[in-house]
């Protein structure tokens, strides 16, 4: 149900590609269109809370997911361009994110859904993750719903 939540967040709230796997599998994602950012999503821990007749009255689920943009691979190395190049990394792939709103807007989708809350949030960013060198935000919360 989350997995799907967060897919539809993606592709219509978002306008971004949507993946879901484990690190080693987004690892090897092909086919990432170049000048889109996506959302990976790792799988997610749901830890189910039981009342006292061992009934699920809540399920609360631990959520890691990036989002993301392939880095510009003509922009040189850190070697090369020394702070420079983490500058343009900042400048053309993370800053972007923050003047779109994405984490707002994501978090705020979450106000259409009466059932489900955000607790636990942190946002980091993230600069050459994986093979395709993504550059952006690693993100994650968690996300209750009482089924009560």
């Amino acid at each position: 149900m989350i997995v799907d939540v967060l897919k539809n967040i993606a592709t219509n709230r978002l306008a971004m590609d949507f993946a879901y796997g484990d690190k080693p599998s987004l690892n090897l994602k092909d086919g990432t269109v170049n000048d889109k950012y996506c959302l990976w999503l790792l799988p997610v821990d749901n830890k189910p809370q039981l009342n006292e007749y061992n009934r699920v009255i809540a399920n609360s689920w631990d959520v890691a997911l990036f989002l993301c943009i392939k880095a510009d691979m003509d922009g040189g190395s850190a070697d090369e361009n020394g702070e420079d190049y983490y500058n343009e990394k900042w400048t053309k792939n993370i800053k972007p994110l923050y003047d779109m709103q994405a984490v707002n807007k994501m978090t705020m989708s979450f106000t259409c859904i009466e059932s489900l809350t955000l607790s636990n949030f942190i946002c980091k960013e993230v600069i050459n993750l994986f093979d395709e060198n993504m550059d952006g935000l690693y993100i994650t919360f968690t996300i209750k719903e009482d089924l009560i």
